[in-house]
């Protein structure tokens, strides 16, 4: 093979290896399902403030394709069961991840 076939093959890989690294990932497919998460969140937030019984404060609320990611501190059992119930209570919620620690 001459050096610039040699040459040229290095120049094309690189830029394809570019290329395809460059790629956003697919972590969503259609602009609509990240409104709706962010509608969802919103939701949950509101929901979450408007109980009395959960601090909402303590209460951090991420949203990936209607599952909820519950995160932070709560002072109870209890007061981490309500802020469960509140989430599945919210309409568009698909799903309830809860990674909230007792304090």
């Amino acid at each position: 093979m001459s050096l610039f076939r040699r040459l040229s093959a290095v120049v094309a890989a690189v830029a394809v290896v570019t290329a395809v690294g460059c790629a956003d990932p697919p972590a969503r497919e259609w602009p609509r399902e990240y409104v709706s998460d962010m509608s969802i969140t919103t939701k949950v937030k509101t929901a979450l403030v408007e109980d009395p019984r959960v601090k909402a404060t303590e209460v951090n609320v991420e949203t990936f394709y209607g599952t909820v990611r519950m995160s932070g501190f709560v002072n109870s059992g209890a007061a981490m069961d309500q802020a469960v119930q509140v989430v599945r209570d919210v309409k568009g919620v698909t799903g309830i991840k809860n990674d909230m620690r007792i304090r």
